[in-house]
C-alpha cells in the first residue's frame, strides 16, 4: 500500500476534534498522492504487487467490474386514443411502456453500457388511412428532465377495412411490427439513469407487446 502522508485537517494538542473533520481524514477518497486513510479501501498500487500476482475472479466483488438488469412483460398493453396528446411534436406526447422501462444504477463510472430490447405490436388504424404508431428509445442520465430520444420504429395501419360493417374490420396478427433494436453509450458516469422505450398513437387502439429490455455496463 502507498505511504499515506496527509496534510488534511492537522490536529494539535489540547484542540476539540468534530466527526466530520475524522470522517474526512478517514474516508475522504483522494486523486494522485494519498491523503486520506481511504487508501486502505481498494486504492491498492504496484507496491502491493509481485511479477507472479494475478488477480482472479473471487477478489473482485460482484458487480464492481460489470453489471446488468433486465424486465419484461407477460401480458398484451392496450392504449386507447385518449391517452395520447394530438401531436407527436412535443416529447411530452410519448408515453414510456412499462416493461420496456428500467432504472439502474452504476456504481462507477461505465466505458460502455449496451442496451437491448423487443417490442412489438399492431394497431387498429385501417389500411387506407394516414396515421401512425411511433416508438423511440429514451434514455434519460443521472435522472435529469433532460433526454435524448435514439432511434425511431413505425408501425403503420394494421387493419382491413370492412365495407359492410366497420367493427368487424380484420387485424392480421402476423403483421405485427417487432422492434428488436439496440444502442450502445460511452463514458457514462456513476450514479442512477433511466432508459425506456417510449410510446405514441396517432388514433384508435394500439396493442403492444413486450419481451424484454436489457442494460449491460462494463466499467
Amino acid at each position: 500500500m502507498p505511504d499515506i502522508v496527509t496534510t488534511l485537517l492537522p490536529f494539535s494538542d489540547g484542540a476539540t476534534i468534530n466527526a466530520p473533520n475524522i470522517n474526512k481524514l478517514t474516508y475522504s477518497p483522494t486523486t494522485g498522492t494519498p491523503e486520506s486513510f481511504e487508501v486502505v479501501n481498494g486504492q491498492l498500487d504496484l507496491d502491493n504487487t509481485k511479477s507472479t500476482f494475478a488477480v482472479s475472479h473471487d477478489m473482485v466483488r460482484p458487480r464492481s467490474l460489470v453489471g446488468g438488469d433486465m424486465v419484461g412483460l407477460t401480458g398484451n398493453l392496450d392504449y386507447t386514443p385518449p391517452i395520447f396528446a394530438e401531436k407527436n411534436t412535443d416529447d411530452d406526447a410519448y408515453i414510456a411502456i412499462p416493461g420496456a422501462s428500467l432504472s439502474f444504477h452504476l456504481p462507477v463510472d461505465a466505458s460502455l453500457v449496451i442496451f437491448t430490447w423487443q417490442v412489438g405490436g399492431a394497431n387498429a388504424i385501417k389500411f387506407e388511412e394516414d396515421a401512425l404508431t411511433r416508438m423511440k428509445f429514451h434514455l434519460s442520465e443521472g435522472g435529469e428532465a433532460a433526454v435524448s430520444r435514439v432511434g425511431i420504429r413505425e408501425i403503420g395501419p394494421s387493419r382491413h377495412g370492412c365495407t359492410s360493417d366497420t367493427h368487424k374490420a380484420l387485424r392480421r396478427p402476423h403483421r405485427d411490427r417487432v422492434w428488436s433494436g439496440h444502442f450502445s453509450k460511452t463514458n457514462l458516469a456513476a450514479g442512477w439513469h433511466h432508459a425506456a422505450i417510449v410510446l405514441h398513437n396517432d388514433e384508435q387502439t394500439i396493442r403492444i407487446r413486450v419481451r424484454n429490455m436489457k442494460v449491460i455496463w462494463f466499467a
